[in-house]
């Protein structure tokens, strides 16, 4: 082996939002599934695997009460590197347990979304309909996937709850 060849091994997925193990050059291999789907290992693209983030979409659109250009897989993905870049050193246990965690929010406003993190009471901009939770360091895909969706019904019923509110609304 030349002293210039890179380390292979087991490593994460090269693909932005994958959550798999590949076997291969760090930053450049592919899972199985990846590389079978044509995913992007340079992360420009979301993941293309028949069952990433667990299969699972947002089926709703604005007549329903939902947002169709909001999708499960961006929002997982978005909360994935907020949990990737949290500083969980210097975040204090939760009052209640010795749970780490970070609050994460969803807020849905004039077509677009965002997700904010940290401390709600730093939010100024209060538009839109809002979904709110928290992740910890060890939540996985599956948690992630599950927190986004609950996040997206969230904002989706607090939709549905102010267009109840205006006479002649859904």
């Amino acid at each position: 082996m030349s002293r210039n060849s890179q380390k292979t091994g087991y490593t994460d997925c090269a693909c932005r939002d994958c959550f798999e193990i590949a076997i291969g050059v760090p930053g450049v291999a592919l899972c199985h599934e990846c590389e079978a789907s044509g995913c992007d290992p340079e992360g420009h693209h979301e993941c293309a695997a028949p069952d990433a983030y667990e299969g699972r979409s947002c089926p709703r659109n604005e007549h329903d009460g939902g947002f169709d250009y909001l999708t499960v897989q961006w929002l997982a993905s978005e909360l994935r590197t907020i949990q990737h870049s949290a500083p969980w050193d210097a975040i204090e246990p939760d009052p209640d347990g010795d749970v780490v965690c970070v609050y994460v929010r969803l807020q849905v406003a004039h077509g677009d979304a965002f997700v904010h993190s940290g401390d709600p009471s730093f939010d100024t901009d209060h538009r839109g309909y809002w979904g709110a939770s928290v992740i910890s360091r060890d939540d996985n895909i599956s948690r992630l996937v599950e927190i986004a969706m609950d996040l997206i019904d969230q904002a989706c019923a607090a939709q549905i709850e102010a267009r109840s509110a205006i006479p002649g609304g859904v």
